[in-house]
């Protein structure tokens, strides 16, 4: 084998070097070369790889490194050559890698930051007489350079990389016909320090320097050919040069060079199969962020393992707790390093290390190390501190232009700047920068030592202390503490106990500054000095409040100057964060905080310690009460104030934390004195008062130690306070010297007391109103009988009006006229309702009835309850008019109705938003659709509670925010997904502001868009048109009558009454044809292709245009049920599939269509094949929001979408695999075949299971073997034209029936007014009057009449086709089931929306007991609507007193053509909220919650009292109810399943979800 001088010397270092001399020195003594060439590697190593990229595909062998060096890096080109000065601002990455190591080869190698500004790299180059740069010009904005430097660029072909010159500043250049390498005593590397304790110096190293220091890594470490190091550290700076770079690379090693830290890459090439990293080095923040996200990967599920052999550490000393949570991370070798810009490396422990010596650095690897005093004479003594010394190689000669006098002392030692010890067996110990110590009162306190107590606390992620001003001190301690999570921040006095034994109170912190990172410089080294200047903190005073003394920051850039100022303000104590944190809590239903005392007010059982614990996860420390008082009720009055004086007559824990003891009263008041504490804080004060804790200080014990002399006779020594900190350990204290003191003081005490009046607890009776009461009954029928026959009226009567109008002013007989005016009549009352009659409606209602929405909590069925019902059903039949067609408008009238909404915020049509003076959004919010309400249910109770966005959020499609939610500045909450998985770190992490969505000009809306709009409406409404001809034929009337009872009579006329059925049926029948048709022309024709593209407009109109084609198709066809036409031709059927392809998109064969239709419109980006089954509501979005980047879905066959799936741009679902209810595709991703995913977590689908045995090739499904194969099935399948006639029957009924209430209302009217004196109707203002209110009336009735009809049809209907239903499997192809229920399902649309006029009712549960629902008392059923509500009501028990919002109580399994039955059960006092969803089979046993968006597994039960949350659901309720409730229900469930009353609630659900997906593949 050959051997190298690289391999003989470090063979000679294992066997003979001993610990006379510093290794330094050794390889200094022994190194002998003449080029870096001769230190590469040998033949034997050199077609090794040298290079990985983070792929691990090879780059570069050692052998390109040496040809790269010797025959591509053509500086000799240039005239450059040994001692000249080239900078290199290249990214990190490869090319930087090879670079460095080519220009230390042959001159003067200077590394620049690439993310330097120009003036500081003209000022670099001027500093540093740089004569060249190699650049990367798209990094680097060269033209100002150009004219100062020669700028050479890296030309990257094929197979080679060569300098190519950009610029040569005006300066001839004579090439060299070769370069000369340079020799050991060059200097080969000009490196700038820090810059931390003052001006940046330059630092020289020679060749020779450089080798040694990287021979000394490589030997102390044991470097070795197999090994391989994973990089992120900037290689700008010595320690990635000379650790990460050299030292690999002669040994014969290998390195991975990534473009920048991320620390989910790290994983990502650590869990890479066959990956060759055995070591990586980087500075304790990097090791922070990688422990970070292995633990976010743990608990998703994914796996974390390594191989690697050691980790070292680099930049700022390693904290020995994160060098332990390194160990157990990784169970390997942690080596925290030591070394600096001037001398690299210093010392480091053996690899065999064991972490057995906490704290330390290691020994000397590289120089000597000795410590001095202030007086640079030598400490001979072991563990004392001082100025860490250090001489020899691998240190530098001296800095350039300082003389060397200044910077080695007589004997060359060189200060390091670091203050530390060496112990007995040379072992090095840091414990501060010499100008980072604090010196508090001529106290010298070292910061490491204070951080690594705080970095014990677990809620503590970093921590730097830093010197803060002081009155009287001079100097205190400050802390820059960097929280684990961002919305529970360790408040001071809680940090002040948890020291109180690890550290003795002087060296407690006395100020926080909360930050999202530590402040750091370019080489994420940790800046503490000045840091107080860079904040602009004041001077502290021992009498500033606690309060006074937190504050918040954002960490800079790293690229921000050393002194720059950093903002920073006071934290924020607005209490509107405290009520939000309560209200966010599933089962507080009201709160006030009063004197900081919080009064709470809960829907079921809950303790206060769960409430304590809520608040560790949810709330920071310094904005927590004082105390929490639960109540059952809170007295307001009328006008929602709360009863202050009852209030405050029901604290109970002031008397309880004032002590009975006199000594402690009389120390308690005392410690107010001396300390400044104010009444509010006064009455917390108890035996277990730490006086550290609430702002003793050493110079206040003092001060307390002369009142207790004074007042009680008893001398104490100060130094006592440091044991006896609290007020019950001083009161042990003080009777030891005086035992009858309490005695003596108790009479005092008594007398204060003799006055106290004994406090009570609320107990108001609060319970659920009878949903049957008769003012419950009546409200609720208002819907039906009042609110719709009045918009009904409204809309009639003002077409009249304009009719009457027209006819006033435009007399002419000509029938086509006559058309006219009462199409015009029609478009006049439609304008005018839309622009003022019913928003205007809905805004007098809502300020008239309700006023102000206020956070609280209120019986159901109790009188505010049914004003919020009243208010809610108005706005859901009146609307918003035109306001809800345009962003601008719809905002404006949110504002009109009570909302607080910001500036730059867009709000998707589809968004519902409710309960609006409980909504507040900031600037800069983008939201699709998605619920925005501050409506929840809790047992017996409705619940309102605020909502807030901050700036610069975004809510994604189908999100739920829960009432009491705070969205906080820079979230992103995502498609799918709820605010309680809310990332916390978001808003540390977002930097980015929301920008605004680019939309379509408005007059190219109104040139292009819109007269497309119109004529395509206009053409699909020619059938109507034509009856409306026939209906206006014969138009004379007796001019002697009233105008409002001519146009009645006209209108009674029974050959009009058949034609304006005529009418009805054109519309509602053939005009949903003819518009499909027209939208299918104006798509070839006009609109074209969507097509995959990253879109660049070269000009504005370009991008106007495209804009245009994405809004216009959205406009005319969005998906969903293509304007109607798919309820006439069948929803899931074959003709379904022929629209799809006529509009562009890739369509199979036999695909069962969802009923509710496919929400999207870019029908060209779709590709769906064979046998593939949707479930409904779900949204394939194949563009991002601003349209610049589309990407095809595909779906290919055998797949099955499940309900409400949102598909993002590029996903492609493989073949027979099945995307379950709530799955989020994300974007770009590809689902492998065979595969089960569920939900969403972290903005993606989780896998359930995957099959990796390959199937059948046949992908077709029982409902296609039925329907379009005609196999055999015991039964008689419909065919789809039979289908298509009854479909089209059932509908032209519907209209007919529907048009009923009007036509004989009509009709009643014509006969009342022939049968009134014709003096009562002669005025036209009183016929006019008398008209309306008439309508109303007869509308009422008729209206409510054909709606219980239409119910009762419905509910016949259900008991002829399938009697009670019962559990079991009814496949397309085996029973007849599926066909009777899509029979049903048509004749469900019959009674169109009559439900939701019957929400949150007793009529809507008498309505479910009719289809054989089992309902208990007091049952609350979709306050908010539901989409949809029970289908299967008689496989349904729903409990006493359980609440349902719009929740999805579904007990079918529709899984590809089988079909499954299972009952649902919901116990007593259960509650769904919004979006959750109880799958076929599911069960919740009493007092269980379901908060929003939560999905219940099939065969999962909920065990009584728990919450749950999440799609798939998680158990919550030790989050919400606290640890003691949890363990008793699941002791409980212990004991259940212990009696084996229970299955395996995960084994139920993998054997049924396994079982559904074997039926449907086969």
């Amino acid at each position: 084998m050959e051997t190298t001088i690289v391999s003989r010397l470090l063979s000679k270092l294992k066997n003979e070097y001993s610990e006379k001399q510093s290794l330094g020195s050794f390889i200094f003594n022994e190194l002998q070369f003449e080029s870096i060439l001769q230190l590469l590697p040998g033949k034997d190593d050199e077609n090794c790889p040298a290079i990985y990229s983070t792929t691990l595909s090879v780059l570069y062998t050692h052998k390109d490194i040496k040809h790269f060096i010797t025959n591509q890096f053509n500086l000799g080109e240039f005239n450059i050559q040994c001692n000249d000065r080239v900078g290199v601002i290249l990214p990190n990455g490869k090319e930087l890698g090879l670079c460095l190591v080519a220009t230390c080869s042959y001159c003067t190698c200077v590394p620049m930051n690439s993310s330097s500004t120009i003036d500081e790299i003209k000022h670099d180059i001027e500093i540093l007489k740089v004569k060249a740069l190699i650049v990367d010009t798209d990094l680097v904005n060269i033209e100002q350079l150009k004219s100062m430097i020669m700028i050479l660029k890296i030309n990257k072909t094929a197979d080679t990389l060569k300098l190519e010159l950009v610029s040569d500043a005006g300066v001839a250049i004579h090439s060299s016909s070769k370069s000369v390498l340079n020799g050991p005593q060059d200097i080969s590397l000009l490196l700038q320090t820090s810059g931390t304790t003052g001006q940046k110096k330059t630092v020289p190293y020679t060749l020779k320097t450089l080798m040694v220091g990287a021979l000394c890594v490589a030997h102390s470490w044991r470097l070795t050919p197999t090994d391989c190091n994973l990089n992120m550290m900037p290689l700008f700076h010595v320690g990635g040069i000379v650790r990460n770079l050299l030292a690999p690379l002669l040994t014969g090693g290998s390195v991975i060079l990534c473009s920048a830290f991320d620390p989910n890459l790290f994983w990502d090439i650590l869990q890479t199969p066959k990956c060759p990293v055995s070591w990586y080095y980087a500075v304790p923040t990097m090791h922070s962020a990688i422990l970070q996200i292995k633990e976010l990967r743990e608990a998703s599920g994914s796996n974390t393992n390594s191989h690697l052999r050691m980790i070292c550490n680099a930049g700022g000393g390693l904290l020995p707790s994160m060098a332990e949570q390194l160990q157990k991370a990784f169970t390997t070798v942690i080596l925290p390093c030591y070394g600096m810009t001037e001398c690299m490396p210093i010392s480091c422990p053996s690899v065999d290390y064991k972490l057995n010596r906490r704290g330390t650095s290691g020994t000397a690897c590289g120089p000597e190390i000795q410590i001095f005093d202030d007086n640079k004479q030598l400490l001979t003594q072991s563990n004392q501190t001082g100025r860490i010394c250090v001489r020899g190689p691998p240190l530098f000669d001296g800095y350039e232009n300082v003389p060397n006098s200044l910077t080695f002392t007589e004997d060359g030692w060189f200060d390091t700047g670091d203050m530390g010890y060496l112990d007995d067996d040379q072992f090095l110990y840091i414990t501060g920068r010499s100008k980072e110590v604090i010196n508090r009162g001529g106290e010298i306190i070292s910061p490491s030592e204070i951080e690594e107590a705080i970095i014990q606390n677990s809620r503590v992620r970093q921590a730097m202390v830093f010197s803060v001003p002081h009155d009287v001190l001079q100097e205190t301690i400050g802390l820059v503490l960097v929280p684990r999570d961002p919305v529970s921040r360790i408040g001071l006095v809680e940090l002040q106990k948890f020291l109180g034994n690890l550290l003795h109170p002087s060296k407690w912190p006395q100020l926080i500054v909360y930050m999202n990172d530590l402040p750091k410089n370019r080489m994420n080294k940790p800046i503490r000095i000045g840091l107080a200047e860079r904040l602009q903190l004041k001077e502290l005073k021992d009498s500033d409040p606690i309060h006074s003394r937190l504050y918040e920051a954002t960490a800079p850039p790293t690229t921000a100057p050393n002194k720059s100022l950093i903002p920073c303000q006071n934290v924020s104590l607005d209490t509107e964060q405290v009520y939000t944190t309560f209200n966010s809590h599933p089962l507080i239903v009201d709160f006030e905080l009063v004197a900081s005392t919080a009064y709470v007010v809960t829907s079921e059982l809950l303790a206060k310690e769960a409430i304590w614990e809520y608040l560790e996860s949810h709330l920071h420390d310094y904005l927590r009460p004082k105390d929490i008082i639960i109540v059952e009720e809170i007295p307001r009055d009328n006008n929602n104030n709360v009863n202050l004086q009852l209030l405050a007559s029901n604290n109970p824990t002031a008397v309880k934390q004032q002590s009975n003891n006199a000594l402690e009263v009389a120390l308690i008041k005392i410690f107010c004195d001396v300390l400044d504490i104010d009444d509010d804080m006064k009455s917390s004060l108890n035996s277990e008062t730490d006086f550290f804790q609430v702002g003793g200080n050493s110079l206040k014990a003092g001060l307390l130690f002369n009142r207790i002399r004074k007042e009680m006779g008893v001398s104490l020594a100060i130094m006592k306070i440091y044991v006896h900190r609290t007020i019950g350990s001083l009161r042990e204290l003080i009777e030891e010297q005086d035992a009858h003191i309490a005695k003596k003081l108790e009479v005092q005490q008594q007398a204060q007391n003799k006055d106290r009046r004994e406090v009570y607890q609320l107990n108001v009776d609060v319970k659920s109103k009878s949903q049957t009461r008769f003012s419950a009954l009546f409200v609720q029928s208002l819907g039906l009988l009042l609110l719709k026959p009045v918009c009904i009226a409204l809309h009639w009567y003002l077409f009249v009006f304009f009719l009457i109008l027209m006819r006033r002013y435009w007399t002419r007989p000509d029938q086509w006229l006559q058309v006219v005016s009462v199409i015009v009549a029609i478009v006049l009352a439609r304008l005018a309702l839309n622009l003022f009659v019913l928003p205007g409606t809905s805004l007098m209602v809502k300020w008239i009835v309700i006023g102000r929405y206020r956070r609280g909590h209120y019986p159901l069925w109790g009188h505010y309850y049914l004003r919020w019902w009243f208010v809610d059903q108005t706005i859901k039949i009146f609307g918003f008019g035109v306001f809800g067609s345009n962003d601008k408008l719809r905002i404006f009238f949110l504002r009109l109705m009570g909302a607080k909404i910001g500036k730059n915020v867009t709000i998707d049509p589809n968004a519902e938003i409710r309960e609006f003076d409980l909504i507040k959004i900031k600037s800069n919010v983008k939201i699709q659709r998605c619920v925005l309400s501050a409506f929840t249910l809790s047992t017996g109770y409705m619940v309102l509670a605020p909502i807030q966005i901050g700036n610069n959020c975004s809510i994604g499609t189908n999100a739920r925010l829960s009432p009491g939610a705070t969205v906080s500045d820079g979230v992103q909450v995502g498609p799918l997904s709820s605010s309680y998985e809310m990332n916390p770190t978001a808003n540390t992490e977002q930097s980015s502001t929301i920008s605004k969505p680019k939309t379509v000009n408005f007059i190219f809306k109104l040139l292009f868009g819109w007269p497309v709009i119109l004529a395509v409406s206009i053409l699909s409404y020619i059938p109507w048109i034509g009856a409306i001809y026939l209906l206006v034929d014969q138009t004379d009337s007796p001019i002697e009558l009233n105008e409002f009872i001519s146009v009645i009579y006209f209108f009674a006329d029974g050959k009009r009454v058949g034609f304006h059925l005529v009418a009805a049926v054109a519309r509602d029948i053939m005009h949903p044809f003819i518009y499909v048709a027209g939208c299918i022309i104006v798509k070839r024709i006009f609109i074209g292709k969507f097509h995959e593209q990253n879109n660049k407009f070269k000009t504005k109109i370009a991008r106007e245009f495209h804009l245009l084609k994405h809004w216009l198709m959205k406009e005319l066809l969005p998906g969903r049920d293509l304007h109607g036409i798919t309820h006439l031709i069948g929803t899931h059927y074959e003709l379904v599939s022929i629209i799809y392809r006529l509009l562009g998109a890739r369509i199979g064969k036999r695909v069962y269509w969802p009923g509710s239709g496919l929400n999207t419109y870019e029908y060209d980006l779709l590709t769906i094949e064979d046998d593939v089954v949707f479930g409904s509501r779900s949204y394939f979005l194949c563009s991002n929001g601003d349209k610049t980047c589309s990407k095809r879905i595909t779906i290919k066959s055998g797949s099955m979408i499940a309900d409400r799936c949102v598909l993002l741009p590029g996903v492609t679902v493989e073949r027979n695999t099945v995307m379950g209810s709530g799955s989020l595709g994300k974007e770009g991703t590809t689902y492998p075949a065979n595969s089960v995913w569920i939900g969403s977590k972290d903005g993606n689908a989780i896998l359930w299971s995957q099959d990796e045995e390959q199937k059948s090739t046949d992908t077709i499904t029982p409902f296609g073997r039925a329907f379009y194969k005609r196999e055999k099935t015991g039964y008689w399948v419909i065919p789809l034209w039979l289908h298509v006639i009854y479909n089209m029957t059932i509908n032209i009924f519907r209209s007919i029936f529907w048009s009923a209430p009007i036509v004989i209302s009509i009709q009643l009217m014509a006969i009342v007014f022939r049968r009134l004196p014709e003096s009562s109707t002669s005025s036209t203002i009183k016929s006019g009057v008398y008209t309306y209110f008439l309508l109303v009336g007869f509308l009422s009735v008729f209206y409510t009449s054909i709606a219980l009809l239409a119910l009762f049809i419905d509910i016949r209907v259900k008991w002829l086709l399938f009697g009670r239903r019962q559990p079991g499997q009814y496949n397309w192809d085996q029973s007849s089931y599926c066909q009777r229920w899509q029979l049903h399902i048509v004749i469900q649309h019959f009674r169109q929306n009559i439900l939701d006029r019957l929400c949150g009712s007793a009529y809507l549960c008498f309505y479910y007991r009719r289809l054989g629902c089992h309902i208990g008392r007091n049952v609350c059923l979709y306050p908010n609507g539901g989409d949809p509500m029970m289908t299967e009501s008689d496989l349904v028990t729903i409990g006493d007193d359980s609440c349902i919002d719009d929740a999805s109580v579904i007990c079918h399994l529709n899984s590809k053509g089988r079909f499954t039955l299972n009952p649902l059960v919901i116990g007593k006092r259960c509650v769904l909220r919004s979006q959750s969803r109880l799958l076929s089979g599911a069960s919740m046993e009493d007092d269980s919650t379901l908060l929003e968006h939560t999905l219940i597994i099939s065969g999962d039960t909920t065990d009584e009292g728990t919450i749950w949350q999440g799609w798939p659901a998680a158990d919550v309720t030790k989050k919400f109810r606290g640890k003691r409730v949890s363990m008793q229900i699941e002791h409980r469930r212990s004991i259940r399943h212990s009696k084996g009353a229970k299955k395996s609630s995960k084994d139920t659900i993998i054997a049924l979800l396994e079982n559904e997906i074997q039926q449907t593949r086969f």
